[in-house]
């Protein structure tokens, strides 16, 4: 699964379609918890009973935004000698869900199915299904398309589907799907049959015999656009989207896909296993979801011709991404949540395999990348890879699966060596597939190509917690034909259970010849944190130093060997040209102009533009809100997706302009603004309010408490976290309101805002975060001032007493003179 934003988790796509572009290597590593103490573990179910076919009939009242449903489920004991367990209750009883328990009266015998319908309508669920309807404040495309799809991951089917929401329960499914005949649906699986009905409306038939967790299901239905692509083998392939998009635009965003699923077959030694790969999109989808046979995405990664050149390669990954889910995820499931870097970790390595057919800069960077998100999390929190202590299960998708599993796998592969590795991925996936997994599988068979056991490198990397933090010095003497590196582990904490790690790093250094000389600092001994390597090197000078040049282990490192080696190694090869940066910042005239050249240029990139709208907002020239604003108010120049109104909406809030607030403060009702830029509105609104006027911040955080009842999630969690950026901490229990109605998954998101509320430093409502530093350096400011005017009063008070001392001396003097001038005349 990919993701997108911080009410989700993240997305693979760098930039304005996900990751915030700030580095995370300079960051310390923090040991703060992950979940509380106390948090109890958290195990798979047990499956003496367990569900093992869905026919799901579903008749779709899409006006109404409701379904009437009968789901019949097949239940199984599976088990030939379990006819007397220890709890009996489970040969007769299962928990589907929170309401659903069902008990029959009779226990199971070995081998026994019995079947259970469930006949009932279900409307605007609380998650799982989504309805599309458009409205009078939204009548059309590119806001509202009619038609409905589901979300599943991680818990999610339960709100719509009465099933045991866990991945280690895989059914076979069958759908039989009723909607309008003008409507295409979609389901899972192969294309049974499609009949016209008298009333109007279509049954379409799916199936999908392969095994399927709850997550993995999906269906669609409504007004949709398509186009076909060329088939691989025998598998049809498609790209869907609702109406109103170009099909076009549809092939030029997905068309490598093909070529992908050829490349990923021969990598893994394994065909293709699914009858179709269809891929939908809808503003439903959080980022991308990888359901079998039906991949999710969120409509933003359509990409018109001029935003397909800056976010191509973006989308082109989150591609190979769900791709990869097709073997670790799909075909070989998890059998529960602390396993879940074997499908998330996976997916996100299988992008770095992808960019190694580019260059190897290119994997190297998305590598370095990988690394830095990681290490920057755990700067808030570490947590072993895999776990049982969490709270919920959405909590496990986060950067310590993501990248920070990656990066393991990467080292599993260096450790054990290509050829041994690529095999024992294969034999992994052929030998578990349609079966769910473990950590300990995967292990093994790496284990059982390599001959290397395996158990330290994950007890260590694995199953405990953080990275080796380095510190480390470089000895050089032009009298010895040799350098000393020594490097010392400073990450270890009893206390927080961050270990001592078993490494060994490799250092290279090059001399001013070009002559490269190798050695290595070896971790061996858990009660000796310090170790070093002695290099003989020639008779130049050191130029470049580097420690493990080929990318074999995660860490970082503070060493400093000197101005000139350190510049040295700056300048060797490291990242491609494509490599993204952050984007400019700060105010200065230059940039101001810049700035204005770029965002009036016609062909200025759509995703760039935007990025340089916000950014010319934050210069805060007076003479650029009415630009701002007529970019803001002009039609032609909404952009796809309301990428560019969104960029001029970001500006007039970064403008802290009272004219551009008073405007934004306009735009916040439904159908004002496109439903995309929408949310957009209460952010710039938060990003102004606090340097409006006290009455005009107290209105905002009423405004923001408010949207929090809206019916646009994307609203309510724009409210949401501008609450926080404001450090409203009276809303906290507004906050918890609205976790209390979202689903689980949304709900954790919403509670981590609520913890983040509640451990703000700031000093009132409005002076948290950029208000609060520019206050307290305005502070600083005026102390400063005060000082030096008290240091002059002090000057001054004193130059004052000098010269009444001067003038009392000089009359004294004065006095005395006339004194013996008197005298003497006597």
């Amino acid at each position: 699964m990919v993701l997108e934003n911080d009410s989700a988790c993240c997305e693979h796509a760098h930039g304005s379609l996900g990751f915030a572009a700030s580095s995370a290597l300079a960051a310390a590593a923090g040991t703060a918890d992950f979940v509380p103490a106390n948090t109890t573990a958290k195990y798979g179910p047990d499956l003496v009973i367990e569900p093992v076919h869905l026919d799901i009939a579903l008749d779709f009242a899409l006006h109404d935004s409701a379904v009437h449903a009968t789901v019949v489920q097949t239940f199984s004991n599976p088990h030939v000698a379990n006819d007397l367990p220890g709890d009996l209750s489970l040969l007769r009883s299962i928990q589907l869900n929170a309401t659903i328990s069902l008990v029959w009266a009779a226990p199971f015998k070995p081998m026994e199915q019995r079947k259970v319908s469930f006949a009932y309508t279900v409307s605007r669920p609380t998650a799982g299904l989504y309805f599309d309807v458009p409205d009078a404040a939204y009548p059309s495309f590119p806001d509202k398309v009619m038609h409905a799809i589901t979300d599943h991951e991680p818990e999610r089917a339960r709100y719509w589907l009465p099933v045991l929401d866990l991945p280690a329960v895989r059914t076979s499914l069958a759908f039989a799907i009723t909607a309008p005949a003008a409507y295409m649906a979609i389901a899972n699986g192969a294309l049974v049959s499609e009949t016209l009905n008298a009333n109007g409306t279509k049954t379409t038939k799916y199936r999908l015999d392969h095994l399927c967790p709850s997550y993995l299901i999906c269906v669609a239905v409504g007004d949709f656009v398509t186009i076909d692509d060329e088939a691989v083998r025998d598998i049809p392939i498609k790209y869907i989207a609702p109406k109103g998009y170009n099909a076009d635009d549809l092939k030029s965003t997905f068309g490598r896909t093909p070529a992908m699923i050829r490349w990923l077959e021969k990598k893994l030694d394994y065909p293709f296993p699914w009858p179709k790969y269809f891929q939908i999109c809808s503003k439903f989808i959080g980022g991308a979801m990888e359901n079998i046979s039906l991949v999710t995405w969120r409509d933003r990664y359509i990409l018109d011709p001029k935003l397909a050149q800056e976010m191509g390669i973006h989308v082109d990954g989150t591609n190979i991404h769900e791709m990869a889910h097709t073997y670790f995820g799909d075909l070989l499931v998890i059998r529960h949540f602390e396993h879940v870097w074997l499908k998330e970790s996976w997916a996100t390595y299988t992008v770095a395999l992808a960019e190694d057919n580019v260059s190897q800069d290119e994997f190297r960077y998305e590598m370095w990348w990988n690394a830095d998100r990681y290490i920057g999390e755990t700067a808030s929190y570490m947590r072993p890879i895999v776990t049982r202590q969490y709270d919920s299960s959405w909590r496990m998708f986060d950067w310590h699966t993501y990248p920070g599993g990656a990066c393991r796998i990467h080292m599993i592969r260096r450790h054990v060596g290509d050829q041994a590795f690529f095999r024992g991925v294969q034999r992994y996936v052929k030998t578990f597939a349609g079966k769910t997994v473990e950590t300990e599988d995967f292990r093994k068979c790496i284990e059982a190509e390599s001959g290397i056991n395996l158990v330290p490198f994950f007890d260590q990397w694995l199953y405990s917690k953080g990275f080796p933090k380095l510190k480390g010095t470089f000895e050089y003497k032009p009298s010895q034909p040799y350098v000393v590196v020594t490097l010392e582990q400073t990450q270890i904490d009893a206390k927080a259970a961050v270990p001592f790690f078993t490494i060994t790093i490799d250092v290279e250094v090059v001399d001013a010849d070009g002559k490269t000389f190798a050695g290595q600092v070896v971790f061996s001994n858990p009660t000796q944190t310090k170790a070093f390597a002695m290099i003989p090197i020639g008779s130049a000078k050191p130029k470049v130093l580097r420690f493990d040049p080929t990318g074999r282990i995660l860490f970082s490192i503070d060493c400093n060997p000197g101005e000139d080696i350190l510049a040295g190694t700056a300048r060797m090869p490291l990242m491609s040209p494509t490599a993204s940066g952050p984007t400019c910042s700060g105010r200065d005239a230059k940039l101001r102009a810049a700035l204005r050249q770029f965002v009036e240029r016609a062909d200025a990139p759509t995703s760039a533009r935007a990025d340089a709208l916000d950014n010319l907002g934050a210069q805060r020239n007076h003479d650029d809100v009415a630009y701002l604003l007529a970019v803001a108010q002009d039609a032609k120049q909404i952009g796809i997706h309301a990428m560019t109104r969104s960029g001029a909406l970001r500006g007039l809030g970064a403008s802290r302009d009272p004219a551009a607030y008073a405007y934004l403060l306009t735009r916040t009702a439904a159908g004002v603004e496109p439903q995309y830029a929408r949310p957009v509105v209460f952010t710039a609104i938060a990003a102004s309010a606090p340097w409006q006027t006290p009455q005009s911040l107290r209105s905002a955080i009423e405004l923001f408490e408010d949207g929090l009842r809206d019916s646009d999630l994307a609203v309510q969690f724009a409210c949401a976290r501008s609450l926080v950026a404001l450090e409203s901490k009276a809303s906290a229990g507004a906050l918890t309101s609205l976790a209390n109605i979202l689903d689980e998954r949304d709900a954790t998101s919403v509670r981590r805002l609520v913890r983040r509320l509640r451990e703000a430093g700031g000093v009132g409502p409005g002076i948290g975060g950029e208000k609060a530093k520019e206050v307290y350096a305005l502070v600083e400011t005026l102390e400063a001032k005060l000082k030096k005017l008290e240091e002059a009063e002090r000057v001054r008070e004193a130059r004052e007493e000098a010269v009444k001392e001067a003038v009392a001396a000089a009359a004294a003097d004065k006095a005395k003179a006339a004194a013996a001038a008197t005298e003497a005349k006597l």
